[in-house]
Protein backbone atom coordinates (compact mmCIF):
# COMPACT_ATOMS: atom_id res chain seq x y z
CA UNK A 1 0.00 0.00 0.00
CA UNK A 2 1.12 3.64 -0.89
CA UNK A 3 0.29 6.55 1.27
CA UNK A 4 0.76 10.28 0.58
CA UNK A 5 0.79 12.22 3.74
CA UNK A 6 0.14 16.03 3.01
CA UNK A 7 1.57 17.95 5.63
CA UNK A 8 1.82 21.25 3.48
CA UNK A 9 -0.31 23.24 6.31
CA UNK A 10 2.10 22.21 9.38
CA UNK A 11 4.57 25.60 10.29
CA UNK A 12 8.19 25.11 11.41
CA UNK A 13 8.84 24.77 15.13
CA UNK A 14 4.97 25.15 15.43
CA UNK A 15 3.84 22.80 18.08
CA UNK A 16 0.35 21.45 17.36
CA UNK A 17 -1.49 18.39 17.66
CA UNK A 18 -1.73 17.84 14.58
CA UNK A 19 1.87 18.11 14.26
CA UNK A 20 2.06 15.28 17.12
CA UNK A 21 -0.20 13.19 15.47
CA UNK A 22 2.00 12.69 12.55
CA UNK A 23 5.26 11.94 14.12
CA UNK A 24 3.71 9.19 16.44
CA UNK A 25 1.44 7.54 13.33
CA UNK A 26 3.53 7.56 10.33
CA UNK A 27 6.33 5.85 11.72
CA UNK A 28 4.10 2.87 12.40
CA UNK A 29 2.53 2.75 8.91
CA UNK A 30 5.82 2.25 7.55
CA UNK A 31 5.31 -1.26 8.97
CA UNK A 32 2.50 -2.29 6.50
CA UNK A 33 2.80 0.81 4.02
CA UNK A 34 5.36 2.87 2.03
CA UNK A 35 4.60 6.71 3.75
CA UNK A 36 5.47 9.59 2.00
CA UNK A 37 4.98 12.90 3.35
CA UNK A 38 5.05 16.08 1.36
CA UNK A 39 5.95 19.38 4.00
CA UNK A 40 7.65 22.35 3.85
CA UNK A 41 10.96 22.40 6.06
CA UNK A 42 9.85 22.32 9.25
CA UNK A 43 10.81 19.35 11.05
CA UNK A 44 13.82 19.84 13.59
CA UNK A 45 17.00 17.13 13.83
CA UNK A 46 14.54 15.10 15.96
CA UNK A 47 11.40 14.74 14.28
CA UNK A 48 13.84 13.84 11.25
CA UNK A 49 15.16 10.94 13.15
CA UNK A 50 11.59 9.99 13.75
CA UNK A 51 10.44 9.97 10.20
CA UNK A 52 13.51 8.03 9.13
CA UNK A 53 11.68 5.18 8.12
CA UNK A 54 9.60 7.99 5.60
CA UNK A 55 9.81 9.28 2.88
CA UNK A 56 10.40 13.22 3.12
CA UNK A 57 9.27 15.36 0.52
CA UNK A 58 10.35 19.01 0.58
CA UNK A 59 8.31 21.44 -0.97
CA UNK A 60 10.05 24.68 -1.32
CA UNK A 61 6.56 26.87 -1.48
CA UNK A 62 4.01 25.23 0.75
CA UNK A 63 0.88 27.09 0.33
CA UNK A 64 -0.74 28.58 3.61
CA UNK A 65 -4.03 29.99 4.46
CA UNK A 66 -7.56 29.13 3.49
CA UNK A 67 -7.18 30.77 -0.19
CA UNK A 68 -3.53 29.45 -1.31
CA UNK A 69 -4.48 26.08 0.16
CA UNK A 70 -7.51 25.97 -2.37
CA UNK A 71 -5.87 27.32 -5.59
CA UNK A 72 -2.21 26.00 -4.74
CA UNK A 73 -2.34 22.61 -2.75
CA UNK A 74 -3.66 20.55 -5.29
CA UNK A 75 -1.09 21.06 -8.05
CA UNK A 76 1.54 20.64 -5.79
CA UNK A 77 0.19 17.46 -4.65
CA UNK A 78 -0.24 15.87 -7.77
CA UNK A 79 3.62 16.60 -8.99
CA UNK A 80 4.68 14.60 -6.10
CA UNK A 81 2.78 11.84 -6.44
CA UNK A 82 0.03 12.03 -4.39
CA UNK A 83 -2.54 11.14 -7.17
CA UNK A 84 -0.70 8.60 -8.83
CA UNK A 85 -2.63 4.72 -9.01
CA UNK A 86 -3.36 3.13 -6.26
CA UNK A 87 -1.80 5.84 -3.24
CA UNK A 88 -4.31 6.58 -0.53
CA UNK A 89 -4.14 10.12 0.63
CA UNK A 90 -4.03 11.65 3.57
CA UNK A 91 -5.37 15.55 4.71
CA UNK A 92 -5.60 17.53 8.31
CA UNK A 93 -5.74 20.68 7.12
CA UNK A 94 -9.62 21.98 5.05
CA UNK A 95 -9.65 22.14 2.32
CA UNK A 96 -9.65 18.59 1.46
CA UNK A 97 -8.35 17.53 -2.35
CA UNK A 98 -10.79 16.39 -4.88
CA UNK A 99 -8.68 12.65 -5.00
CA UNK A 100 -10.59 8.98 -5.52
CA UNK A 101 -8.81 7.49 -1.98
CA UNK A 102 -8.96 10.62 0.12
CA UNK A 103 -8.95 9.81 4.22
CA UNK A 104 -9.70 13.56 5.96
CA UNK A 105 -8.95 13.79 8.99
CA UNK A 106 -10.80 16.10 11.62
CA UNK A 107 -9.57 17.64 14.69
CA UNK A 108 -12.50 19.29 15.52
CA UNK A 109 -15.34 21.44 14.52
CA UNK A 110 -14.22 25.05 15.21
CA UNK A 111 -14.44 26.61 11.92
CA UNK A 112 -17.84 25.46 11.89
CA UNK A 113 -19.47 28.58 11.94
CA UNK A 114 -23.35 29.66 12.55
CA UNK A 115 -24.98 32.76 10.87
CA UNK A 116 -24.62 34.14 7.55
CA UNK A 117 -21.07 35.22 7.97
CA UNK A 118 -20.20 31.01 8.84
CA UNK A 119 -21.97 30.42 5.24
CA UNK A 120 -18.74 30.26 3.49
CA UNK A 121 -17.16 28.43 5.43
CA UNK A 122 -19.36 25.45 6.27
CA UNK A 123 -20.18 25.51 2.54
CA UNK A 124 -15.87 24.97 1.89
CA UNK A 125 -16.58 22.40 5.19
CA UNK A 126 -19.12 20.70 3.88
CA UNK A 127 -17.54 20.12 -0.05
CA UNK A 128 -14.66 18.66 1.68
CA UNK A 129 -16.41 16.29 3.89
CA UNK A 130 -18.63 14.74 0.38
CA UNK A 131 -14.67 14.30 -0.84
CA UNK A 132 -13.69 11.94 1.27
CA UNK A 133 -13.97 8.48 1.00
CA UNK A 134 -13.07 7.95 4.75
CA UNK A 135 -13.59 10.83 7.41
CA UNK A 136 -10.98 10.18 10.50
CA UNK A 137 -12.71 11.79 13.56
CA UNK A 138 -9.76 11.83 16.65
CA UNK A 139 -12.60 11.27 19.09
CA UNK A 140 -15.69 9.60 19.30
CA UNK A 141 -17.55 13.61 20.91
CA UNK A 142 -15.93 14.96 17.21
CA UNK A 143 -17.54 12.25 15.42
CA UNK A 144 -21.01 12.95 17.28
CA UNK A 145 -20.76 16.64 16.31
CA UNK A 146 -20.19 15.57 12.79
CA UNK A 147 -22.96 13.48 13.28
CA UNK A 148 -25.11 16.40 14.24
CA UNK A 149 -24.19 18.92 11.42
CA UNK A 150 -24.07 16.23 8.88
CA UNK A 151 -25.82 13.66 9.21
CA UNK A 152 -25.45 11.91 5.71
CA UNK A 153 -21.82 11.89 6.29
CA UNK A 154 -21.87 9.78 9.31
CA UNK A 155 -21.58 6.25 7.73
CA UNK A 156 -18.19 7.61 6.31
CA UNK A 157 -16.74 8.67 9.88
CA UNK A 158 -14.40 6.19 11.69
CA UNK A 159 -12.98 6.94 15.34
CA UNK A 160 -8.79 7.31 14.83
CA UNK A 161 -8.05 8.48 18.34
CA UNK A 162 -4.73 10.00 19.44
CA UNK A 163 -2.73 8.61 21.83
CA UNK A 164 0.04 9.23 24.18
CA UNK A 165 3.67 7.36 24.77
CA UNK A 166 4.34 5.74 27.84
CA UNK A 167 5.92 6.95 30.38
CA UNK A 168 8.45 4.90 32.63
CA UNK A 169 9.42 8.38 34.92
CA UNK A 170 9.30 8.48 38.75
CA UNK A 171 6.63 10.84 39.70
CA UNK A 172 8.15 13.81 42.04
CA UNK A 173 6.49 14.90 45.01
CA UNK A 174 3.70 17.69 45.12
CA UNK A 175 5.56 20.46 46.80
CA UNK A 176 2.44 21.72 48.79
CA UNK A 177 4.91 24.44 50.32
CA UNK A 178 5.30 26.27 46.74
CA UNK A 179 3.12 24.51 44.07
CA UNK A 180 3.06 25.49 40.45
CA UNK A 181 0.29 25.39 38.20
CA UNK A 182 0.92 24.63 34.59
CA UNK A 183 -0.60 25.63 31.78
CA UNK A 184 0.51 24.53 27.82
CA UNK A 185 -1.00 25.46 24.65
CA UNK A 186 -1.10 27.22 21.67
CA UNK A 187 -1.59 31.49 22.76
CA UNK A 188 -5.34 31.27 21.34
CA UNK A 189 -8.40 31.97 22.50
CA UNK A 190 -9.74 28.87 22.30
CA UNK A 191 -7.32 27.89 24.63
CA UNK A 192 -8.33 30.22 27.46
CA UNK A 193 -5.28 31.23 28.90
CA UNK A 194 -7.25 34.03 30.61
CA UNK A 195 -9.16 31.64 32.68
CA UNK A 196 -5.89 29.93 33.97
CA UNK A 197 -4.57 33.29 34.84
CA UNK A 198 -7.95 34.36 36.53
CA UNK A 199 -7.91 31.28 38.88
CA UNK A 200 -4.27 31.93 39.72
CA UNK A 201 -5.45 35.29 40.47
CA UNK A 202 -8.33 33.81 42.75
CA UNK A 203 -6.24 31.06 44.61
CA UNK A 204 -3.73 34.26 45.53
CA UNK A 205 -6.58 36.25 47.30
CA UNK A 206 -7.11 33.21 49.49
CA UNK A 207 -3.69 33.90 50.38
CA UNK A 208 -2.01 30.95 48.51
CA UNK A 209 1.41 31.38 47.53
CA UNK A 210 2.14 29.88 43.94
CA UNK A 211 4.40 29.65 40.93
CA UNK A 212 2.96 29.74 37.51
CA UNK A 213 4.18 29.18 34.64
CA UNK A 214 2.59 29.16 30.85
CA UNK A 215 3.86 26.70 28.10
CA UNK A 216 3.11 27.80 24.46
CA UNK A 217 3.63 30.07 21.30
CA UNK A 218 1.41 32.73 19.66
CA UNK A 219 1.29 36.59 18.93
CA UNK A 220 -0.53 37.09 22.49
CA UNK A 221 1.59 39.76 24.50
CA UNK A 222 1.49 37.18 27.29
CA UNK A 223 4.91 38.95 29.50
CA UNK A 224 3.09 42.40 30.18
CA UNK A 225 0.24 40.17 31.57
CA UNK A 226 1.69 37.90 33.37
CA UNK A 227 4.03 40.59 34.78
CA UNK A 228 0.99 42.85 36.05
CA UNK A 229 -0.56 39.84 37.63
CA UNK A 230 2.72 39.19 39.41
CA UNK A 231 2.78 42.85 40.52
CA UNK A 232 -1.05 42.64 41.59
CA UNK A 233 -0.27 39.85 43.82
CA UNK A 234 3.11 40.46 44.68
CA UNK A 235 4.39 38.24 47.86
CA UNK A 236 2.24 35.52 46.29
CA UNK A 237 2.58 34.51 42.12
CA UNK A 238 5.30 34.42 40.44
CA UNK A 239 4.57 33.87 36.63
CA UNK A 240 6.63 33.47 33.59
CA UNK A 241 6.00 32.27 29.97
CA UNK A 242 8.68 30.16 27.93
CA UNK A 243 7.67 30.06 24.46
CA UNK A 244 10.44 28.20 23.77
CA UNK A 245 10.35 24.69 25.82
CA UNK A 246 11.29 21.75 23.96
CA UNK A 247 9.52 18.37 25.15
CA UNK A 248 12.50 17.12 27.83
CA UNK A 249 11.43 20.83 29.50
CA UNK A 250 8.06 20.09 29.35
CA UNK A 251 8.35 16.59 31.05
CA UNK A 252 10.16 18.42 33.52
CA UNK A 253 7.64 20.83 34.50
CA UNK A 254 5.06 17.97 33.61
CA UNK A 255 6.15 16.00 36.76
CA UNK A 256 6.95 19.10 38.44
CA UNK A 257 3.70 20.92 38.23
CA UNK A 258 0.66 20.37 41.21
CA UNK A 259 -1.55 20.87 38.79
CA UNK A 260 -2.40 21.28 35.21
CA UNK A 261 -5.10 23.28 34.22
CA UNK A 262 -6.60 22.89 30.71
CA UNK A 263 -9.37 25.41 30.50
CA UNK A 264 -10.15 25.05 26.85
CA UNK A 265 -13.23 25.84 25.86
CA UNK A 266 -13.51 24.05 22.56
CA UNK A 267 -11.13 20.51 22.18
CA UNK A 268 -11.69 18.02 19.79
CA UNK A 269 -9.76 15.41 22.09
CA UNK A 270 -7.13 17.05 24.63
CA UNK A 271 -3.47 15.62 23.95
CA UNK A 272 -2.12 17.74 27.11
CA UNK A 273 -3.84 16.75 29.57
CA UNK A 274 -3.83 13.38 28.34
CA UNK A 275 -0.30 13.77 28.28
CA UNK A 276 -0.12 15.20 31.83
CA UNK A 277 -1.46 12.58 33.26
CA UNK A 278 0.66 10.05 31.92
CA UNK A 279 3.41 11.84 33.70
CA UNK A 280 1.98 11.90 37.01
CA UNK A 281 0.22 15.39 37.20
CA UNK A 282 -3.73 16.19 38.59
CA UNK A 283 -5.08 18.05 36.00
CA UNK A 284 -8.21 20.27 36.47
CA UNK A 285 -10.14 20.53 32.97
CA UNK A 286 -12.83 21.90 31.41
CA UNK A 287 -16.06 20.23 31.38
CA UNK A 288 -16.48 19.76 27.60
CA UNK A 289 -17.47 16.50 25.88
CA UNK A 290 -13.76 15.40 24.26
CA UNK A 291 -11.76 16.07 27.81
CA UNK A 292 -14.57 13.61 29.61
CA UNK A 293 -14.18 10.90 26.85
CA UNK A 294 -10.37 11.54 26.78
CA UNK A 295 -9.81 11.75 31.10
CA UNK A 296 -12.52 9.40 32.35
CA UNK A 297 -12.82 10.27 35.98
CA UNK A 298 -8.88 10.51 36.71
CA UNK A 299 -9.17 14.46 36.46
CA UNK A 300 -11.36 17.40 38.28
CA UNK A 301 -13.32 19.43 36.11
CA UNK A 302 -14.82 22.85 35.56
CA UNK A 303 -17.36 24.58 33.40
CA UNK A 304 -15.71 26.31 30.59
CA UNK A 305 -14.42 29.93 31.76
CA UNK A 306 -15.80 29.33 35.59
CA UNK A 307 -12.80 30.39 37.06
CA UNK A 308 -14.59 30.26 40.95
CA UNK A 309 -15.03 25.96 40.13
CA UNK A 310 -11.37 25.83 38.41
CA UNK A 311 -10.30 27.69 42.23
CA UNK A 312 -11.86 25.45 43.93
CA UNK A 313 -10.84 22.40 42.15
CA UNK A 314 -7.41 23.10 42.32
CA UNK A 315 -7.65 24.18 45.87
CA UNK A 316 -9.14 20.43 46.50
CA UNK A 317 -6.06 18.89 44.96
CA UNK A 318 -3.74 20.95 46.91
CA UNK A 319 -5.05 20.84 50.08
CA UNK A 320 -5.98 16.72 49.77
CA UNK A 321 -3.39 14.10 49.60
CA UNK A 322 -5.60 11.21 49.75
CA UNK A 323 -7.89 13.21 46.15
CA UNK A 324 -4.23 13.07 44.76
CA UNK A 325 -3.72 9.88 45.15
CA UNK A 326 -6.90 8.68 43.90
CA UNK A 327 -6.58 11.07 40.51
CA UNK A 328 -2.76 9.12 39.88
CA UNK A 329 -4.26 5.96 40.78
CA UNK A 330 -6.71 6.11 38.12
CA UNK A 331 -4.49 8.12 35.74
CA UNK A 332 -2.88 4.51 34.61
CA UNK A 333 -6.17 3.29 33.81
CA UNK A 334 -7.48 6.66 31.72
CA UNK A 335 -3.85 6.53 29.87
CA UNK A 336 -3.92 2.99 28.94
CA UNK A 337 -6.98 3.41 26.57
CA UNK A 338 -5.31 5.41 24.74
CA UNK A 339 -2.80 3.84 21.97
CA UNK A 340 -0.96 5.04 19.36
CA UNK A 341 -0.74 1.67 17.77
CA UNK A 342 -4.17 1.03 18.62
CA UNK A 343 -4.64 4.11 15.95
CA UNK A 344 -2.11 3.41 13.71
CA UNK A 345 -4.11 -0.05 13.16
CA UNK A 346 -7.83 1.91 12.81
CA UNK A 347 -6.24 4.55 10.28
CA UNK A 348 -4.59 1.13 8.65
CA UNK A 349 -7.71 -0.20 8.36
CA UNK A 350 -9.73 2.98 6.66
CA UNK A 351 -6.87 3.10 4.15
CA UNK A 352 -7.36 -0.49 3.09
CA UNK A 353 -11.56 0.21 3.00
CA UNK A 354 -10.73 3.10 0.68
CA UNK A 355 -8.59 1.60 -1.57
CA UNK A 356 -11.10 -1.20 -2.12
CA UNK A 357 -13.67 1.00 -2.99
CA UNK A 358 -12.08 2.29 -6.11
Amino acid sequence: MKLVWDALSLEHDRPSGVRRRLLALAPRLTAHASVRIICGDIWNAQEQQQLQRCELIYASTAPHGLVRRTVGSEALLRRNGAFDAGVVLLQDAQPWSAHPRLIGTVHDLRHWRAGVCGAVRRSLLTRSFERAGAIACVSSAVAGELQVVLPQLHARSVVVPNGVDPCCCARSAVRIADPLLLWVGHLEARKDVHTAMQVVSALAQRGRALRFVCVGRGAAPLEQELQQLQKAHAGFITAEVRRNADDAQLLALFHEASVVLCPSRLEGFGLVPLEALAHGACVVASDIAAHREVLGDAALFASPSDVSGFAAACTSVLDDEILRRQLQYRAAASVARWSWDVAAQRLLEACERVQTKE
